[in-house]
């Protein structure tokens, strides 16, 4: 029986791959189908031996193993049943690479500029709101409204004051102009009077000179009479001329007196002119004060219309609005609160003993154990404190952050500071298989391809965690195995694997 099973598997087993069934169903369909066409007590016994047969050719084939093919069967038939690859995966070699030292600390975010935007008109309703919070501003950007009504009826007024004040100004300007006319026609007339006063004087020099002339004449004509060579008649001409000679210089005394009175009076129209004018410059200074402070009015009512418009004094994100509409302003109460150009920092504090491995500059890894989104490898230590706390013997490190939606102020963050580098093992982040008891394995490729798992002890991650990353080893490995990387979650250790690319973290593709 068993040998007859033996001689009749080299038509009944036929290998998985070529036929696709299973070995116990070839025989026993084939047999089945057999019986089923019988009738009768022959064809029962046909079922019953049918059945035997196939269960003496399983038997034969599970107990022992076929001899070796013939040299004429070696084409049609395998000559030994192999375990078929159980998964297609990728492959990378362990490598060294730049790892980083690094110190633990956690800390708070918050803004690195937080500005805190007060009214500048106090006294003022609010009368409309433009933005919230979140929402992000530009520098110069309208933010509210506040009730302007009083201040533009302010305006108003302070803009007729100051066309009163012009107006007022020009009057005054004229009122100079004919104060300077009056001081020209005094200086005219005094210069006319002064003129004439010469004149006179003149005429009273002339009037001496005839009066001396005629006394000469006199004298000699009194002698000549009383010699009587004359007549009693042509002296009393003489005396007659002379008479009038000294008349005509009383007179010429008497008009430079006159003249010089006419000087005085002159002087004195000339005096009253000056301080007429005098006046109308103080008047038109006092007009051109009154201008200057109806501008300065009209100018500060402008200042105050444009300030019930809040603007935005940096562009960032409005990270508090306090602003309701309805409310009344004042100097001390602010309105919002904006993060200056959006930049966050993370304060964390280190203990002393390792202030000297921290230097500015560093770069730093934050992560967040409330989202697992948020990993950031570009943090910078931009700032240690010059202090450390007395009682916490504790220092503060202020790191930047870059830009990220994910960061709010006031987060909770652990940051991972860069300390030294050293030169170590590592693998593809992908590769490591974190285990239930809190170890991890990785699965390693011997030379058939199977895959071997190795306990190993971990240590930096570079370049965050997840795709692309890669990982320090620090025992379990050597350079230049080969780890498993992408497949890596779905073999155990034993299965045969087949390997489509292998890929070196010195290669630029992708895995």
């Amino acid at each position: 029986m068993t040998g007859q099973a033996y001689s009749e598997a080299p038509t009944a087993v036929t290998p998985r791959s070529e036929q696709g069934e299973t070995w116990e169903n070839v025989d026993l369909d084939k047999d089945q189908k057999t019986a089923s066409s019988s009738k009768g007590g022959i064809g029962k016994i046909a079922i019953g031996l049918g059945i035997g047969l196939a269960i003496g050719i399983f038997a034969g084939r599970m107990g022992r193993t076929p001899p070796p093919a013939s040299p004429q069967s070696s084409a049609a038939q395998p000559a030994a049943i192999t375990t078929a690859p159980s998964q297609t995966v990728t492959s990378a070699p362990v490598e060294t690479g730049t790892i980083a030292r690094t110190i633990s600390a956690t800390g708070t975010v918050a803004a690195y500029d937080l500005l805190p935007l007060l009214p500048q008109a106090n006294g003022l309703q609010i009368e409309r709101v433009l933005v919230d919070e979140g929402d992000v501003v530009v520098a110069g950007q309208v933010m509210a409204v506040l009730d302007d009504d009083v201040l533009q009826a302010q305006q108003s007024q302070a803009i007729a004051a100051l066309e009163s004040a012009k107006a007022t100004l020009l009057e005054r300007q004229a009122a100079v102009t004919q104060a300077e006319a009056s001081v020209a026609q005094a200086l005219s007339a005094l210069a006319e009077e002064e003129a004439e006063k010469e004149q006179e004087i003149a005429s009273l020099a002339q009037a001496r000179v005839d009066r001396a002339q005629a006394d000469r004449e006199l004298a000699r004509y009194e002698k000549l009479e009383t010699d009587g060579a004359i007549s009693l008649q042509e002296l009393e001409i003489r005396r007659t001329t002379a008479s009038s000679a000294a008349e005509a210089v009383r007179v010429a005394r008497a008009k430079i007196s006159s003249a010089q009175a006419k000087i005085q009076s002159a002087q004195a129209n000339v005096g009253s002119a000056k301080a007429r004018l005098r006046s109308a410059k103080a008047a038109v200074s006092s007009a051109e004060a009154n201008v200057r402070s109806a501008q300065a009015s009209v100018q500060q009512l402008r200042t105050q219309l444009a300030q019930t418009e809040v603007r935005a004094p940096s562009g960032g994100i409005v990270a508090e609005r306090i602003a309701r509409r309805g409310d009344v302003t004042n100097g001390s109460q602010k309105l919002f609160s904006i993060i200056a150009d959006n930049a966050l920092e993370l304060q964390v504090q280190i203990p002393e003993t390792q202030l000297s491995r921290v230097q500015v500059g560093v770069p730093v890894e934050i992560t967040s154990d409330a989202d697992t989104r948020l990993s950031l490898p570009s943090g910078i230590v931009r700032s240690i404190a010059p202090l450390v706390d007395a009682t916490t013997r504790q220092a503060t490190l202020k790191i930047d952050l870059p830009s990220d939606p994910l960061l709010r102020p006031g987060m909770f963050l652990r940051a991972a500071i860069t300390s030294q580098t050293v030169e170590g093992l590592t693998v593809p982040y992908e590769a490591v298989q974190w285990q239930a008891d809190g170890g991890a394995i990785v699965y390693l490729l011997d030379g058939d391809n199977v895959a071997r798992a190795r306990p190993v002890e971990v240590g930096n991650s570079i370049g965050g965690a997840g795709q692309g990353s890669r990982i320090e080893i620090k025992q379990g490995l050597q350079e230049g195995d080969r780890a498993i990387v992408a497949g890596a979650g779905f073999v155990k250790d034993g299965d045969r694997v087949k390997v489509v690319s292998e890929v070196s973290v010195n290669q630029s593709k992708e895995l």
